[in-house]
Formats: structure tokens, C-alpha cells, sequence
């Protein structure tokens, strides 16, 4: 429309390479990855059902620029909620110096020389820390779908029957569920014993949701 780049044409001209090889290179090898290109190539086969539409297939005319541009915002937006996490962490790491300790003894077992995805992925510790960072300030505040089919939540003690037709709305809040007493005590507390190998199989299924849940959650 007004045709403004959004990048400098160098950097346009190398995302699109980089997005066109990895497709080529994918579709040649028959490689597949939980990724969002691998969900952008189904698409474009039809392969990808409509959660909402009875779970038919639609066909998407996708071209490459299509999905490269979706590649492109997919990067862009990962930068936010990774600095936010970080930034959030570093607070929580800079307050509580017995957690501050127990992370840097950590570090001080698993690193050598060389830092590793590997390594990295064996820090209980600093998972701990990171869920509990999430829980306390996820992402996202909330999250809503849409309601595929007639769905009735029985009635509690306190709360009626709650009833949702086919198109209905859900809206899902999902900082209230991360500070709420109920599933998590003294929940304003920061604390990633939640989080423990022990603790954390008694959090309720579906009350911690830092990038949501199903085939439309985000992946980070």
C-alpha cells in the first residue's frame, strides 16, 4: 500500500533466503520439526485443520513470501517475551540472594569451558527459576479461544452451571490463575520450590499457563 520497507533490503533479502532454503531443504529431506514453518508448509498442502470450522481442512495459497513474512514476525515478537523473562528473573535473582547462591553453585557444577544447549537444558535449578518467573509475570495476561462444540461445566458448591454453544467465546486469565491463593499459596511470594521435581506434580492441570496450552499455544 504505501510501500515502505519495514527492513533494510539486506536483511529482507537475507530472511527470505535463509526462509527459502530451510523450505527447500525441508520438503527435499522430508524433515519435520514442531515449528511454525513445519505448520505453514502443511498448510499450504492442506494438511492443517480448522479447529474452529467441525475440523475440516482448508487450503491456504501460501507463497514463500507469505510464510517468510510470518517467519519474520515470529522472530521480531520472540524478542519481547524473552527480554521481559529475563528482566523479570534478574529482579527476582537480585532480590532473593539464598536463590541468587543456589543458582551460581549450580553453574559452577554443570559449566566447564564450554557453554552447551545441552547444559543449559540440565539446570533444574534454573528452570525453577524461570517457571516461577512466568508464573509470576507470564507473557500474556490472558488468552481466549473459541468454542468448537456444545460444552457444560457442572455446577460447584458456590458457582452455577456454566454452559458454552458452538462459537462461543472463552476468555482465559491467566495472570488471576497464576496469583490465585487457591492453587498457589501465598502466591505474590516468589518461589521456585513450586517447581521442584517434588512440588511441582501437585499444581492443578491447566492453572499454570505461561504461553498457554493446546495445538495454539505459543511456543515461546
Amino acid at each position: 500500500f504505501l510501500r515502505i520497507p519495514f527492513t533494510p533490503l539486506e536483511v529482507s533479502k537475507f530472511i527470505h533466503s535463509l526462509v527459502k532454503d530451510t523450505l527447500r531443504t525441508r520438503e527435499r529431506e522430508g524433515i519435520v520439526r514442531p515449528d511454525m514453518i513445519h505448520l505453514l508448509m502443511e498448510a499450504r498442502k492442506e494438511r492443517v485443520s480448522d479447529g474452529v470450522n467441525g475440523g475440516k481442512t482448508a487450503k491456504l495459497d501460501l507463497t514463500d513470501e507469505d510464510i517468510t513474512a510470518q517467519a519474520t514476525v515470529f522472530f521480531l515478537a520472540g524478542f519481547d517475551t524473552a527480554s521481559t523473562l529475563l528482566c523479570f528473573a534478574s529482579y527476582f535473582l537480585a532480590l532473593n540472594e539464598d536463590v541468587q547462591d543456589r543458582l551460581q553453585a549450580e553453574i559452577d557444577l554443570v559449566f566447564d569451558d564450554e557453554v552447551t544447549y545441552e547444559t543449559v537444558h540440565s539446570m533444574k535449578y534454573l528452570d525453577m527459576i524461570i517457571s516461577e518467573s512466568l508464573r509470576l509475570y507470564p507473557p500474556v495476561i490472558a488468552v481466549d479461544r473459541v468454542c468448537e462444540k456444545p460444552f457444560s461445566i457442572p455446577a460447584s458448591d458456590d458457582q452455577p452451571a456454566i454452559t458454552f454453544n458452538k462459537g462461543d467465546l472463552a476468555w482465559i486469565p491467566i495472570y488471576c490463575l497464576h496469583r490465585d491463593e487457591d492453587y498457589f499459596p501465598d502466591p505474590e511470594r516468589f518461589d521456585p520450590e513450586r517447581f521442584s521435581e517434588e512440588n511441582k506434580k501437585n499444581i492443578k492441570p491447566f492453572t499454570y499457563l505461561p504461553f498457554g496450552l493446546g495445538p495454539r499455544s505459543c511456543i515461546g
